[in-house]
């Protein structure tokens, strides 16, 4: 005869049984690829451009941001213009925020951007290595590529790898501030036998690259844009950096082209 607790233990151990089965078939099917694959979004090749009937212009130009002082001085008059006419205004408490941004640490920030802000150093740092532009889905797309500078041995390995970046830092900004110290380390053989070529682009839409004109740009259709520029430079196979939506779209090369 049965006690309550024998036949807990009998049902429980019958489960179990019932639980490994359907765990061995389980490997089985996907160690045999009989259970279909996850579905992976397949990209598009269209134009998201001005002109959605397109020749392609493959070719890369070289790019460089220009210091014109009269574009500058445009930008600080405006900037003047701005702070008069917040002369007469007055923030109701001398630092807080809660009645929005504070009308004093907005005239500090403009004194700064008018009188401090070194533009031409700026613009030099931003033009700390080669940049590219090449067209893509229809697109301008900016790229920084920095090779290595030394002859690189039989006893160590180049490995291209891009570099995507995040929000709301535009593609320069991010390249030229977060990866200035990251690069050249990248790019050195340092006693290593592993060594990089960086390509470091900007997303559509951000800094110098052009932004669609067309819906539908999304993760999928940018890592197709992406994983063609990688292409276009000649590499088949490479490392991907990303973060933010540099990440979003890393992933998505990394389910398109697994290979």
């Amino acid at each position: 005869m049965f006690t309550l607790t024998s036949l807990l233990i009998f049902l429980f151990g019958c489960a179990a049984i019932l639980l490994l089965i359907f765990f061995s078939f389980y490997c089985f099917f996907i160690m045999y690829d009989i259970i279909p694959p996850m579905r992976v979004p397949r990209p598009i090749k269209r134009s998201f451009g001005r002109e959605t009937e397109f020749m392609e212009d493959q070719s890369i130009r070289p790019f460089k941001l220009v210091y014109c002082e009269n574009e500058f001085e445009k930008i600080k008059n405006k900037i003047k213009m701005d702070l008069d006419s917040m002369g007469s205004l007055h923030p109701i408490s001398s630092e807080e925020v809660c009645y929005g941004m504070n009308i004093n640490y907005i005239k500090d920030v403009a004194d700064y951007w008018v009188n401090k802000f070194d533009w031409q150093r700026h613009v030099n740092t931003l033009n700390f290595s080669r940049q590219f532009v090449t067209q893509i889905s229809g697109l301008d797309i900016h790229f920084i590529h920095v090779k290595p500078p030394q002859v690189i041995s039989a006893s160590i390995t180049a490995y291209p790898i891009l570099l995507l970046h995040s929000f709301p830092t535009s593609g320069i900004q991010y390249t030229a501030y977060e990866f200035s110290s990251l690069i050249p380390l990248l790019v050195t053989n340092n006693g290593s036998r592993i060594i990089f070529e960086v390509v470091a682009p900007t997303l559509p839409g951000h800094g110098w690259s052009e932004a669609a004109s067309e819906a539908g740009l999304d993760g999928c259709q940018a890592g197709f844009i992406m994983h063609e520029l990688m292409t276009r430079l000649g590499y088949t196979k490479y490392f991907i950096h990303g973060g933010g939506p540099g990440g979003l779209v890393a992933e998505q090369i990394a389910a398109i082209h697994p290979e």
